[in-house]
């Protein structure tokens, strides 16, 4: 993982130099603040998936979830990374 994007609403996004050119103007967009990788500290769990993570990114991505606005809870995650069909796990 080369670059991160901390989302407010959700939690952080990370992957590659090609996650970073698809993943920086959303971040931007979305109020996010960008870094090298993501502090697992207090997430829900996190899901990595192939597709689905940015409307315009077709790649492997990780997205670590906080409770929060849009997500609020582990149960709640877990189903919209089955939704994204993406491998989900939980934060010990």
């Amino acid at each position: 993982m080369t670059y991160a994007c901390t989302d407010p609403a959700v939690g952080c996004f990370e992957g590659g130099e090609d996650f970073k050119a698809a993943m920086a103007p959303d971040c931007k967009q979305v109020g996010g603040t960008e870094a090298g990788h993501c502090d697992p500290t207090g997430t829900l769990g996190s899901c990595t998936v192939l597709d689905g993570l940015t409307p315009t990114f077709h790649g492997c991505g990780t997205m670590w979830v906080r409770a929060g606005q849009v997500l609020q809870t582990a149960d709640d995650a877990r189903r919209q990374c089955a939704k994204l069909g993406g491998t989900w796990t939980s934060t010990p």
